[in-house]
C-alpha cells in the first residue's frame, strides 16, 4: 500500500527484540513505513531501531512494554495512539512455562 499524507503506515513491533520482530521490522520499513518498536529490553530495542532507520525512510520509535504487566497497557495504548492515526500491529510474544511443568501437564505445550 503506498502511503499517503492522509495514511502514513505505521506498525507497532510487539516484542520487537524477538529474532522474528526484529525481521519483520526490517521488511517493514523497507517497505517505507513508520515502526514502533516496543519491547521490555530497551537497549535491544535502541540498537534495533538505529538498523531499522537505515533500511528505510520512516520514521522509527521505541517504547517500553511488558505483555505480563497488565496494569501498564492502558497508558501503552494511549501512547500509540498518539504517535499514529492508523496503527498495525504484530504480535511476536508469548510465554513459556518452564519445562518441568510442560514435563507434567501436556496441556501447558
Amino acid at each position: 500500500m503506498t502511503a499517503t499524507p492522509e495514511y502514513r503506515q505505521t506498525w507497532l513491533v510487539l516484542g520487537a527484540s524477538s529474532a522474528v520482530g526484529r525481521a519483520f521490522a526490517r521488511q517493514a520499513a523497507a517497505a517505507d513505513a513508520d515502526i514502533i518498536l516496543a519491547g521490555r529490553d530497551r537497549e535491544d530495542l535502541a540498537r534495533t531501531a538505529e538498523d531499522v532507520a537505515i533500511r528505510g525512510r520512516g520514521h522509527v520509535g521505541v517504547l517500553d512494554f511488558d505483555a505480563a504487566d497488565i496494569a501498564s497497557h492502558a497508558g501503552f495504548v494511549a501512547e500509540c495512539r498518539a504517535r499514529a492515526r492508523f496503527l498495525n500491529v504484530f504480535v511476536a510474544v508469548g510465554a513459556m512455562p518452564d519445562q518441568a511443568e510442560i514435563d507434567a501437564d501436556f496441556a501447558l505445550a
